[in-house]
């Protein structure tokens, strides 16, 4: 895995500079090209480039993956650069339930949270920091010339379950893989064609974007009085 550090991500002009435009739509493309991912599926000693790591591995999981928090200077920068992305990878989100399988959070947790704020002055889960954002932050942010509010709120708005992403996986196509034997023509997602994956219409999103930070409508006393809401009975404590 390629991973890239979420345990502390400021705000404003750091990321810009430190995380710029070339990183998204040059460096990571270089990644596939120059032969650095680790195809390898996880398993040990499938492949000999990295058995030996095998016994030390936290997750284990190879597959030809980066791992970037989603932040939203990430993901505007993944949305701009989707076009050349999408030549090397197929991109879908990781959820807080599926985090075991990134090896740094795995390496992290390991460790006792005590420890962890004591020593390192961090909090076990820095990706509940650093690796979500509001809506209103989305819209409080300040226009890009090369990517537009409107496109970035076309993919966040097709997101299922937008509350509980924590990362973006970049999983490199398969017929860049060495070892791969099968067609690299057939136009298959996660084989030679690459993008978004999982993206749904935001129609038919039910725990979307727009639906995170929204409280619950409130139970009107006029609808309780008339019988249109059902209450519980009270309890002997309650009278």
């Amino acid at each position: 895995q390629i991973i890239l550090d979420y345990f502390w991500i400021p705000r404003g002009t750091w990321v810009m500079s430190h995380w710029a435009r070339s990183f998204f739509d040059t460096i990571l493309p270089s990644f596939v090209t120059e032969g650095i991912l680790d195809f390898s599926d996880g398993e040990a000693n499938t492949r000999s480039v990295n058995s030996h790591l095998f016994s030390h591995s936290t997750a284990g999981y190879g597959g030809g993956v980066v791992y970037l928090p989603f932040c939203l200077h990430c993901i505007k920068e993944v949305t701009a650069a989707i076009k050349t992305l999408s030549k090397y990878y197929s991109i879908s989100f990781l959820y807080k339930s599926e985090l075991r399988e990134h090896a740094l959070w795995s390496a992290t947790n390991s460790i006792d949270p005590d420890a962890m704020q004591n020593w390192f002055g961090k909090a076990i889960d820095q990706e509940e920091t650093y690796c979500t954002f509001t809506p209103q932050e989305v819209n409080s942010s300040a226009e890009a010339a090369h990517i537009s509010k409107s496109d970035l709120l076309q993919v966040l708005r097709g997101i299922e379950n937008f509350g509980d992403v924590r990362m973006i996986k970049l999983t490199a196509l398969k017929k860049y893989d060495p070892e791969y034997r099968g067609s690299k023509t057939g136009g298959i997602v996660g084989i030679d064609k690459g993008g978004f994956v999982g993206l749904k219409n935001p129609k038919e999103v039910k725990k979307g974007f727009d639906s995170v930070g929204k409280p619950t409508k409130p139970i009107s006393v006029a609808a309780v009085v008339s019988g249109n809401i059902s209450t519980p009975p009270l309890s002997s404590a309650d009278e």
